[in-house]
């Protein structure tokens, strides 16, 4: 509620300024917080909106633009239309979010084809780490996966990177509660699960979509 809010104030005060880098990013802040938080429609809408001044700015907010709608597609389990995105996207995807629409798919061998010829930085991306883990985990490699998760939980916890691991609903959840079971970072796997739960009570407000 707190980020959509925000994102809101932020997008109000860049359109009052004229500002279109601003209200792009705005925009985009605001698609995120809404597609975690269920919103899925409200979030479609606002990216559209995005997509269109961004069309009109840079192709670098085209870029994102684009990548941002595969993620939130694939927040919504809609990996079909995740698949689309991605093909019509004019250039690659990160490593990370190809390796997720590639988990939702179910294609798991070759997410882990994937992380095996990642660069030795990409493999300190946490949102990469999750995916890897989760892949593991869907494979029935509970000890690896627990290794992997245990390495990413120790890059996302001094960053709070709590949104990263509830994106990838129930799997996710079931791997955390098997890795608070072996003691692996308890308090901040607390804190995640935390805030599955919370998601769950989580009642939105109707969100008004200007133009």
């Amino acid at each position: 509620e707190e980020s959509i809010q925000v994102a809101r104030k932020g997008l109000a005060l860049s359109e009052l300024w004229g500002q279109a880098d601003t209200t792009l990013l705005c925009l985009l802040h605001l698609t995120i917080s809404l597609s975690l938080a269920g919103e899925v429609e409200s979030a479609r809408q606002v990216l559209q909106r995005a997509r269109n001044i961004a069309e009109k700015v840079s192709p670098w907010f085209v870029l994102n633009v684009d990548q941002l709608e595969v993620r939130i597609c694939l927040d919504a389990d809609d990996t079909r239309q995740a698949a689309r995105a991605a093909q019509k996207s004019k250039a690659a995807l990160p490593i990370s979010l190809e390796a997720r629409l590639l988990l939702k798919q179910n294609r798991l061998d070759e997410v882990l084809t994937l992380v095996e010829h990642a660069l030795p930085e990409a493999r300190q991306d946490v949102r990469l780490g999750v995916i890897h883990s989760l892949a593991l985990f869907l494979k029935k490699d509970e000890p690896l996966a627990l290794a992997v998760l245990k390495r990413t939980l120790e890059l996302a916890e001094p960053e709070n990177r709590v949104a990263t691991f509830v994106r990838e609903g129930e799997p996710m959840e079931n791997l955390l509660r098997l890795a608070l079971a072996k003691s692996i970072a308890p308090e901040f796997v607390q804190r995640v699960l935390a805030a599955f739960e919370a998601r769950r009570k989580y009642k939105p407000e109707p969100v008004l979509v200007t133009e």
